[in-house]
């Protein structure tokens, strides 16, 4: 009478395994969305502020200077004593140019140097709805400052100044579409939350 009860512990512990793979199956898929929506050129670009090189215009704010004389500390950028200042790229400048959001840009009427103060850090993956050929992921992300940003933070550079309010503390929800292409997941953000992402 006792021998029901072997088949009964088998396909208890196939129910288990089944579960357990189940789990595995989403933490792959939630590892896969994360790295994709890392790897995404809008989330991963990062927050900058833009320092005009040349002369310092009296219509700049005064975090300018502060902000030039940071960088020029760093070995970056040298601030010219002229009146009105001017700010110039060293070659260790020219050499940080393409990394990591660096870049200088030649728009008229001023040229200006993007610096990088933030960065986008996913927190996790807060869930993922299955949808047909692909998924819905929500998301939390907060900004993270860079190692400039922190500089300049702490010099006490306003980045108000150009229209910044950074809260590396705050936590806020994205939304995006994942769409399975060929091999690889295309994203379409949905919904970053505050819409700072575009």
């Amino acid at each position: 009478m006792v021998r029901h009860g072997r088949p009964l512990v088998t396909l208890v512990v196939l129910v288990i395994m089944g579960l357990c793979a189940s789990c595995a199956r989403e933490t792959l898929e939630a590892d896969k969305a994360a790295a994709a929506l890392r790897g995404h050129e809008r989330f991963a670009q990062p927050l900058v502020i833009g320092l005009p090189l040349g002369l310092v215009q009296p219509s700049h704010p005064a975090s300018v200077i502060c902000a030039a004389r940071v960088l020029a500390r760093r070995g970056d950028v040298v601030v010219r004593p002229s009146d009105p200042p001017q700010i110039e790229l060293t070659p260790q400048g020219q050499r940080r140019l393409g990394d990591g959001g660096w870049a200088v840009s030649e728009a008229r009427p001023v040229r200006t140097l993007a610096v990088p103060v933030a960065r986008r850090e996913l927190l996790r993956v807060a869930g993922i709805e299955p949808t047909p050929g692909g998924g819905v992921l929500s998301f939390d992300w907060r900004w993270s400052m860079t190692e400039i940003g922190r500089e300049l933070r702490a010099a006490g550079v306003q980045l108000e100044d150009w229209g910044l309010r950074i809260d590396d503390r705050q936590t806020f929800k994205g939304v995006a579409e994942l769409t399975l292409s060929g091999d690889h997941w295309s994203i379409r953000i949905a919904r970053p939350s505050p819409a700072t992402i575009d």
